[in-house]
């Protein structure tokens, strides 16, 4: 048995040192809305920041499969839609990995792909009065999610327009009702322990984007294309606490294409 896994991981290595990569990195902007029936349950607006990179390898071994992981910091500054001196905050990471698999189009302008990967994603939020500065309320929580993922690109003379799509399947993972404990080990251990299990018709959390890039310089080893990306991201969470979210974006960015 670990002979086997040797020969995988000395493989899965080879084949990752001899690929084809496109790399990515992005700032945004964008308005999120959300609502939350334990932190924020009369529902907040604010503007959503993100920095996000994302990576794709082609295998030269086999260029019909590929893999991939990203990673994406987000923030978050809400102000409540009722009480002007009621604010909050909020803060995430997500970083996934991800498999690919090139489907037959008869177009060769266009390609399609479609797999699925592993999703982390966590988040923190922090709700406070403004005149008073005082923490009124915390809520932190991370899931692990197998979320299905398709991609897509269309080339059009020099332009070249992408679409992604991903939507976790099932979310396993943990959901607090405070952060304040009275000491640092408890709230570490309370944030360890998973409390929640849901599937996709509990927890609905698609995302979607579409980009347009063109390229501004090029030779034989690399291509850097300036892009413009729009994202959307929704998400609808039943049962106690109940949660829903709604961020659209804008973001710019650089691909670099490692021939």
């Amino acid at each position: 048995m670990k002979q086997k896994l040797l020969i995988f991981f000395c493989l899965t290595f080879f084949c990752l040192s001899a690929q084809n990569r496109v790399r990515e990195l992005n700032v945004g902007i964008g308005q999120i809305k959300y609502n939350h029936s334990g932190v924020m349950p009369s529902g907040v607006s604010g503007t959503h920041y993100t920095l996000d990179y994302w990576q794709i390898n082609r295998f030269k071994s086999n260029e019909n499969w590929s893999f991939g992981y990203f990673a994406e910091l987000g923030f978050s500054n809400l102000t409540s839609w009722r009480a002007s001196d009621y604010n909050a905050l909020k803060t995430g990471l997500d970083v996934g990995v991800f498999w690919l698999r090139n489907l037959p189009i008869k177009n060769q302008k266009f390609n399609l792909h479609a797999g699925g990967g592993l999703l982390f994603d966590s988040a923190v939020y922090y709700s406070y009065f403004v005149h008073s500065g005082n923490v009124n309320n915390g809520f932190g929580q991370w899931f692990l999610s197998p979320f299905v993922y398709l991609l897509g690109d269309y080339s059009l003379n020099e332009f070249n327009f992408q679409f992604r799509f991903s939507m976790p399947v099932l979310s396993f993972g943990f959901r607090s009702g405070t952060l304040f404990h009275p000491t640092f080990f408890e709230n570490v251990k309370h944030a360890l322990t998973p409390n929640t299990f849901a599937f996709f018709t509990q927890r609905f959390h698609p995302i979607f984007d579409i980009a347009c890039s063109y390229p501004i310089f090029s030779n034989d080893k690399i291509e850097g294309r300036l892009q413009l990306r729009y994202s959307l991201e929704q998400l609808v969470c039943n049962g106690f606490p109940s949660e829903r979210k709604a961020i659209n974006g804008v973001k710019l960015g650089m691909v670099w294409i490692i021939k």
